[in-house]
């Protein structure tokens, strides 16, 4: 079932601080017989460039289909943005933080950039 791109941001937490690049994880997640469509629609002339070369988690393999993605942008609607039109009805934005595990704690890795 497809959702609208506004309803996608629900899920979203506290926004960043004015002047700071905010951490999102976008979940995507599409049926078995789309992976074709949407590998063809990063490559498609209209899809947005900025997540080029970037890595993200495909678990397609599981039998699940879906990838989380993660971006830095400044608002949870430009992060929704750098994906392909098609991936964005079915793509939850989520903001956080990265963290590490150390010796029993779980602390923050300080990643934020400033908008320059």
């Amino acid at each position: 079932r497809r959702r609208d791109a506004k309803s996608a941001l629900k899920p979203l937490q506290e926004q960043a601080n004015e002047g700071e690049m905010a951490e999102y994880l976008l979940h995507h997640v599409h049926r078995p017989e789309q992976c074709q469509e949407i590998s063809e629609a990063w490559r498609a002339p209209d899809a947005p460039t900025k997540m080029r070369g970037h890595e993200f988690f495909s678990y397609c393999r599981s039998g699940d289909h879906g990838a989380f993605i993660g971006a830095e942008a400044d608002s949870p609607e430009t992060a929704l943005a750098l994906l392909p039109a098609l991936l964005r009805p079915t793509t939850r934005v989520y903001a956080g933080e990265t963290m590490r595990i150390e010796t029993g704690i779980a602390e923050v890795v300080n990643r934020t950039r400033r908008r320059g």
